[in-house]
């Protein structure tokens, strides 16, 4: 019998125990697998729209260009498994584990992986717009290129994870954690990062205009190049990190903590850094035309051929500074 014209669920768990594995491009569509185990199963392109497939076994499975739109595999296991190409487009994953699994260029756009587990996951060029991943583990996860445009990620772990070139715009990643994320040239134009932690993270070439990083940790991170136009980082602590070249045109830094950063060349122009901590950062070459520094401290910071132009240095503190002429100030503006 072909396994493309199977008609129930009960004849594949037959055939499955008998020791058959190979079920491609099967039709089963609003099936009832929950809890079974079909592990190392082959159900490539098979046709699983709306199936149940709850805490099911699927562990090592291939499920690539399978349909299972609006599946429900909540707390599966799909471990090590091959979902690449597959339509997941609102299915639920919440609580599943995915770790190891494959799922590149697949659609989940509008999934629902809340809590899941996606340690160590290819998701390369992904489609995860409006996913809900918020408290999802994506530690070590590879989604360069994803999509994931108006993405739910509150709380989520993407330490290490790999997301050069993916797309975040106006995603939520409020109190996520992004330690030593990898974010080259990625897309986070208007996206919710506050309270994030982002400490250590390669953000060059990042396209952060719009961003919310109020309260955010970027202790170390490296922003060169970045663009952070109207940006909010108020009380943002990004002590130590790197902006050469930054565009923070705009930008909101009212207490920021830029202790020992290096804004070599940045574009600070008409930036908000009232009671900023600038407290031996590099500013040397960079733009604060029209900023304002009101009560910010700038204390042995080097402002060597800085533009202060229309600058705002009402109460600014400049102990030991370094000014755009070379020579040394005490005290006050």
């Amino acid at each position: 019998m072909s396994t493309t014209k199977l008609e129930s669920v009960n004849q594949l768990l037959s055939l499955y125990q008998q020791g058959e594995r190979n079920f491609t491009e099967v039709s089963l569509e609003l099936a009832n697998f929950n809890q079974a185990n079909l592990n190392q199963i082959n159900l490539k392109k098979a046709r699983l729209g709306r199936g149940k497939f709850i805490e099911v076994k699927l562990i090592s499975a291939n499920l690539s260009e399978a349909d299972l739109v609006e599946a429900n595999l909540s707390k599966s296991l799909l471990i090590e498994s091959n979902l690449a190409k597959t339509n997941l487009s609102k299915a639920q994953l919440t609580l599943a584990d995915l770790s190891g699994a494959n799922l590149s260029n697949a659609i989940l756009t509008s999934a629902d992986l809340s809590e899941a587990c996606l340690i160590g996951t290819s998701m390369i060029s992904c489609n995860l717009a409006y996913a809900n991943l918020q408290s999802a583990n994506l530690t070590s996860a590879v989604l360069a290129k994803a999509i994931l445009a108006e993405a739910q990620l509150t709380q989520a772990n993407l330490t290490r994870a790999i997301l050069t070139e993916a797309n975040l715009r106006g995603a939520s990643l409020s109190k996520a954690r992004l330690i030593r994320t990898y974010l080259t040239r990625v897309n986070l134009r208007g996206a919710n990062l506050t309270g994030c932690d982002l400490s250590l993270a390669d953000l060059r070439h990042a396209d952060l205009r719009e961003a919310n990083l109020r309260g955010a940790s970027l202790v170390g991170a490296n922003l060169s190049d970045a663009n952070l136009t109207n940006a909010n980082l108020h009380k943002a602590n990004l002590e130590g990190a790197e902006l050469a070249r930054a565009n923070l045109r705009n930008a909101r830094l009212s207490y920021a903590n830029l202790r020992g950063s290096n804004l070599l060349k940045a574009d600070l122009s008409e930036a908000n850094l009232a009671q900023a901590n600038l407290t031996q950062a590099g500013l040397l070459l960079c733009y604060l035309t029209g900023a304002n520094l009101a009560y910010a401290n700038l204390d042995e910071a080097n402002l060597i051929g800085v533009n202060l132009r229309g600058a705002n240095f009402l109460a600014t503190s400049v102990e030991n500074t370094i000014l755009p002429n070379g020579t040394k100030t005490q005290g006050k503006m």
